[in-house]
């Protein structure tokens, strides 16, 4: 009855239960608009809002002498991503929706194409599949001779029905729209948002991790465990990525190779990781090292990635204890963040560092020290016979590379992982992605907790 009451703003409905006496009254003056509001205040996401007004409009188009088709509409777009449309034929639901339905939407789209145009937002068509999302609408047509889909009346099949409403929806709903054109631009750049991000998740799809090639070249550069998965299973298997040859030389001599079960394999990249927030996924994956490291990892990537095909439980990387080891290490976790961040979430991603210091006791004995700020507390209660400042990765003897990176229990691994990985994903893009006036504000923002190693 409430539906009805939204449906027909003039009339009041009244239910009262005769055995009780108790009553229910329903009038919404303001119709249609007032359902809209009514659907997205009772569905809507977590900190979901509405990025437009609610707007309406209504017209009527006869087809033949006697018949008419007619269509009331209200909607407005939110930032979620889920579309509520709710349609009616004379008043009656039509749950599976049917060309009134079809009709509207083709029209929002040749309305918002053509301001799009008008305004010059964008050369590109506007896609339907962009403009959907975050759309509240409720389409109420009128028809003289309805004809429906089956025997429920559930989805209208009329073909006129489809070409009326499109053309009320364009003419009409321009009309409304022309006195809010801050609406107009708002969805407009939230589709062109969601189309760019589509085209990104479509070019994903094509990336190809498990080809012949891929395969071959993953066999180039990854020195591999003697067997993959340990006798417990994937848990006891680690892949090593570590920048360069000389780097891997000693990881690879000294790495566990089925003792006690587990297995290590050593990944080497040259140079820098590109930064994945600010190239496009094309050229991303066009770099050898990137493509390798993921078709290494055998989980996939975007919404394909499959954890139960995971071969490493641990992806440690391994990189100097310097500003040039830091960049490294940021740049992978920007990789993984952006197109495997399940791998963050659920706890996969450690961080191996070879110590900075080597402090010598008179009796040769060593404390491994990580930071130049840990070194300062240690001097402070420390009086070391010999401090050495350690070298690179490539220059850590076997000795050292076993004890400080290789073997569980004395290594010193961080783990880097989250329990939001959309805020971490946001926090990440400020401090790696294009924009430089947001992250100028976060580092002036956060300057004093900046420790700066000498």
């Amino acid at each position: 009855m409430h539906q009805q009451a939204f449906l027909n703003p003039e009339a009041s409905f009244t239910l009262i239960n005769e055995a009780t006496g108790e009553e229910v009254s329903y009038h919404e003056p303001e119709g249609l608009k007032a359902y809209v509001e009514y659907v997205f205040e009772s569905s809507k996401e977590d900190n979901e809002k509405l990025i437009t007004g609610i707007h309406g409009f209504s017209g009527r188009i006869e087809t033949n002498e006697g018949e008419w088709i007619g269509a009331d509409v209200a909607f407005a777009w939110t930032d979620g991503a889920t579309p509520r449309q709710r349609s009616f034929v004379n008043s009656v639901a039509t749950p599976d929706g049917g060309t009134h339905v079809s009709g509207f939407n083709a029209g929002v789209r040749r309305m918002m194409n053509n301001y799009a145009d008008k305004l010059g937002l964008t050369k590109d068509s506007i896609d339907s599949r962009d403009l959907q999302p975050g759309l509240v609408a409720i389409i109420s047509a009128n028809h003289t001779k309805p004809q429906y889909t089956g025997q429920t009346k559930d989805k209208l099949s009329n073909v006129d029905a489809k070409t009326a409403i499109d053309k009320i929806t364009y003419e009409q709903g321009q009309f409304e729209w022309d006195k809010y054109i801050t609406d107009v631009e708002a969805v407009i750049k939230q589709a062109l948002e969601r189309a760019a991000l589509r085209r990104k998740i479509d070019d994903l799809s094509k990336i190809k991790l498990d080809s012949k090639d891929m395969k071959a070249k993953v066999s180039k550069k990854l020195k591999p465990a003697k067997k993959l998965r340990g006798a417990r299973g994937v848990e006891q298997a680690e892949l090593f990525i570590t920048e360069g040859d000389s780097a891997s030389g000693s990881l690879t001599r000294t790495r566990i190779n089925g003792e006690g079960g587990m297995y290590q394999a050593i990944f080497p990249i040259r140079g820098k990781i590109i930064n994945a927030l600010t190239s496009t996924s094309d050229k991303v994956f066009a770099n050898t090292e990137v493509s390798t490291i993921f078709s290494a990892i055998g989980a996939g990537i975007g919404d394909k990635y499959d954890e139960s095909k995971l071969n490493y439980d641990k992806i440690i990387i391994a990189s100097d204890s310097d500003s040039d080891g830091d960049n490294i290490f940021a740049l992978l976790i920007t990789l993984f963040s952006k197109y495997t961040p399940q791998l963050l979430e659920n706890g996969h991603v450690y961080r191996a560092q070879a110590p900075l210091f080597i402090n010598y006791d008179e009796k040769g004995n060593t404390d491994y020290i990580y930071t130049e700020r840990d070194q300062q507390v240690y001097l402070e209660t420390h009086d070391p016979k010999l401090v050495e400042r350690a070298k690179g990765l490539g220059e850590v003897g076997d000795p050292m590379t076993r004890e400080t990176l290789i073997t569980p229990g004395t290594r010193h691994l961080t783990q880097y992982t989250t329990n939001d990985i959309e805020a971490s994903t946001e926090l990440v893009d400020l401090l790696m992605g294009k924009e430089v006036a947001p992250r100028r504000a976060f580092l002036m923002e956060n300057a004093e907790f900046a420790h700066i190693e000498e």
